[in-house]
């Protein structure tokens, strides 16, 4: 792959994860695959600027493909 290139990504069933997570407004949310941020993104919308969102991730080269 070039070196400039991106890869866009896309949360694979996002809404279910919402569904059966349903994390609220004010939560503290947990991410442990964070990787490009799709559902975290999601579930900040979700929790919104009350809440708290911890990311993390085991990849080492996740910014490589999402950045």
């Amino acid at each position: 792959m070039a070196e400039n290139s991106h890869i866009r990504h896309i949360p694979v069933l996002q809404r279910e994860i919402l569904t059966i997570l349903a994390p609220r407004s004010g939560e503290i949310v947990l991410d442990a695959t964070v990787g490009c941020g799709g559902h975290a993104r999601a579930f900040l919308e979700v929790i919104g600027p009350r809440g708290k969102l911890i990311g993390i991730d085991f990849a080492q080269n996740v910014d490589d493909h999402c950045f």
